[in-house]
């Protein structure tokens, strides 16, 4: 089997070393740049948005799957193309992929479906906006609607921040032409669920936690995730999940005349009334995967091909847990430095490059995350341990990381 993976950051990485290991697999390509992936299995001269040269590149290298990796391909509209001209595709259509590219629509879809959320409106203006937030109370969550890289999430704790997050989206278009959704401010600790779904057939897979917040003790602005952890802590949760969230959705799919295909995330907060969604999102996470891929001891493959068979599997987990720390370039999610000169020995092993390449032989950061390093141990606390221990050794005045991750977590 040959396999092409589309995306090139951490998540990639990850499902590339994944699939890699597995004994059906005759190669791996990825298509884009990373510092960790020799040039043999690298695609850099197909552009992913360009859907003719995607399907020649498939037919040219004999593919038999096509796992897409970011957002942005799916809303576009990857999925779609492809499977009308026949290719196996991991994935969400277009019109699935709203899940995520809409936080609106998400909405209207849990509340069709009966899924347990926080109340919101949806609003075009400032002045709506703000009247919603004095209404709801605050702290107040607003969102921007389309997709905007993990970014488009703000926590605003006053009426001023409120109004400047508002101002900042509507009037000044930071992030594009949608509109923002309203919501109120669930209380608890978030975690999120993970499912390889075909129709109403899926699959779970490892549960796991994330950390926005750029610095410690989740302060300053969000960001594309800053670590992550493995936990087994709300296994105890899932029979609800899957009867209240994820059944009632994948049916609500179905009921418009539609199947949604591919991995499926649930971002939840754990609240005093039980598990409520936060977000959806149409691909795995990232940083997430780079973990739950550890965790996960059953072949990612067979689950993929089980569930599309509509022949349903239940995963084998392994008993360790899993810690990781993503590093960045000072300033991120902001203005950072690029092309800085990065040293990794084999001690910081397993990690993950989610923005690096390989230029005149030095490996040097292309983006504002960099890697993550990961750990496993036998609780989150020693796996947290041994992941910082590694991190010790790994010192760069223009990089930094959030000394927290797995803080407090079992």
């Amino acid at each position: 089997m040959n396999v092409l993976i589309i995306g090139s950051g951490g998540r990639e990485h990850s499902l590339f070393t994944t699939i890699k290991l597995d004994p059906r697999v005759n190669k791996v390509y990825m298509l884009g740049t990373n510092g960790a992936i020799d040039k043999a299995n690298l695609i850099t001269d197909v552009d992913g948005m360009n859907f003719d040269d995607v399907y020649e590149l498939i037919q040219t290298k004999d593919i038999d799957l096509t796992i897409v990796g970011p957002e942005m391909y799916l809303e576009a509209g990857i999925v779609d193309y492809l499977r009308a001209h026949k290719c196996f595709v991991v994935g969400p259509d277009k019109y699935c992929s709203r899940l995520e590219s809409s936080k609106n629509f998400a909405k209207e879809m849990m509340a069709n479906a009966n899924i347990p959320t926080a109340k919101y409106k949806y609003v075009n203006t400032v002045s709506a906006g703000i009247e919603i937030a004095d209404d709801f109370g605050y702290p107040i969550v607003l969102k921007y609607d389309g997709l905007a890289a993990g970014k488009g999430v703000a926590i605003c704790s006053t009426r001023e921040d409120a109004l400047t997050y508002l101002t900042e989206v509507l009037d000044n278009k930071c992030f594009g032409d949608d509109g923002i959704v309203v919501e109120e401010c669930l209380v608890g600790e978030e975690y999120s669920v993970f499912a390889v779904v075909h129709g109403t057939s899926y699959t779970l897979l490892p549960v796991a936690q994330d950390y926005k917040r750029a610095f410690d003790n989740d302060l300053g602005p969000n960001t594309g995730g800053m670590g992550a952890n493995t936990t087994s802590k709300y296994n105890s949760e899932l029979p609800f999940i899957e009867d209240n969230i994820l059944k009632p959705l994948l049916t609500q799919f179905e009921t418009s005349g539609y199947k949604y295909t591919g991995f499926l995330y649930i971002g939840l907060m754990q609240t005093t009334e039980g598990p409520k969604v936060i977000e959806f999102n149409v691909r795995m996470g990232d940083p997430e995967t780079q973990i739950v891929m550890q965790k996960l001891d059953s072949s990612l493959l067979e689950v993929i091909q089980s569930v599309y068979d509509d022949k349903p599997i239940t995963c084998e987990l392994k008993k360790q847990e899993y810690v990781g720390v993503v590093i960045a370039a000072s300033g991120y999610p902001n203005q950072y430095p690029k092309h800085v000169i990065l040293n990794v020995n084999e001690s910081m092993r397993p990690l993950y490059h989610m923005g690096t390449k390989y230029e005149d032989g030095q490996l040097v950061s292309t983006g504002g995350r960099v890697m993550m390093l990961t750990a496993s141990g036998d609780s989150v606390k020693n796996a947290r341990t041994s992941v910082y221990e590694k991190i010790d050794s790994f010192e760069n005045e223009q990089l930094f990381y959030r000394t927290d991750i797995g803080l407090g977590r079992v």
